[in-house]
């Protein structure tokens, strides 16, 4: 092949390679600019036990689902109601967003503040009778109380959460107080998934009614995953009163009843302001900022007055 020949084919060449380029892109780019399909997901409101579904929290529910849209950044977003059934449209979002989404919706929001009852070792005698299934290990514990005083406590851990649950269920009227499962922090510092069973007062000091505000934040000390709240002027001042009363004694952060931290309480907790401490757990620091950021979300719109069970989900075409 002459030399002529030669160039006039690597020109050709260039310039198929070039229009298969161009060609390319375009399509990448008007798929990537096509509109994609919206979701509706239907769900129904169902009564939480206890409360009444009257017409009073089916609207409020309506509004607690359009406040966590809202918070959590989605644009666009239409809610409606027919009777006991929301239809929520959301537009095409990332699949992490959606995620959140689906993961706001389905958790209530619930959020208590009480005491933990550990003194004179309550759980001491469940620990005996639930440590023959194998399901429950006790551990003896102590932490430092009023005025230094040491308190010993069996603390009953374990690795089956739903297990646990059950045993909760099984045996909350043989104690005083009401048994609820959480993170078994000491052990999750360690990166070991346990759970443990706490019992707590039967009344409740604080409520997601209380919170006004919350957060995501980083501790400075530990690095850990944290959600900051602050509380109206009532609830701040009622925290004042029941931590000065309680100095010495676990207190327990509970979110839709899982007891999420239980620190024990050094002083007067004055000025209306409280810590959901979401521990180490065997996660990354960044999946536990973002459940921290979720959850603020969520407590920054209120608490769901009713529970919502999913139904269906559809893509909407776009018009």
């Amino acid at each position: 092949m002459s030399a002529p020949a030669k160039s006039r084919g690597i020109i050709i060449a260039v310039i198929v390679a070039a229009l298969v380029l161009v060609v390319g892109g375009v399509l990448l780019l008007r798929e990537m600019l096509r509109p994609k399909p919206a979701l509706r997901m239907v769900y129904r409101m169902t009564p939480l036990a206890g409360v009444k579904l009257d017409e009073r929290s089916k609207q409020a529910c309506l509004a607690r689902v359009k406040a966590r849209l809202e918070q959590l950044g989605v644009d666009g977003a239409v809610v409606t109601r027919r009777g006991d059934e929301l239809d929520v449209d959301v537009p095409a979002l990332e699949a992490a967003t959606m995620r959140d989404v689906k993961r706001v919706l389905a958790r209530g929001g619930r959020l208590e503040l009480t005491f933990i009852n550990d003194a004179g070792d309550p759980l001491r005698a469940l620990a005996r009778e639930l440590g023959r299934g194998g399901l429950v290990e006790p551990r003896p514990r102590s932490y430092s109380g009023r005025d230094g005083r040491t308190v010993r406590y069996t603390a009953l851990v374990g690795r089956d959460r739903a297990a646990l649950q059950r045993l909760a269920h099984e045996h909350a009227r043989h104690v005083a107080g009401r048994l609820l499962v959480g993170a078994s922090f000491e052990v999750q510092r360690r990166g070991a998934p346990l759970y443990e069973l706490f019992l707590l007062e039967r009344e409740t000091g604080l409520t997601s009614n209380d919170v006004t505000s919350a957060r995501a934040i980083i501790d400075d000390h530990t690095g850990r995953a944290q959600v900051a709240m602050r509380l109206g002027e009532v609830g701040a001042r009622r925290f004042g009163e029941m931590t000065a009363r309680n100095v010495g004694r676990r207190l327990a952060i509970v979110v839709d009843g899982h007891v999420m931290s239980a620190p024990v309480v050094q002083s007067a907790i004055r000025g209306g302001r409280a810590v959901i401490d979401l521990g180490g757990a065997a996660r990354s620091a960044v999946a536990l900022l973002h459940e921290a950021k979720t959850l603020a979300a969520v407590l920054r719109a209120g608490a769901m007055p009713a529970r919502l069970q999913p139904l269906s989900e559809s893509q909407l075409q776009p018009k």
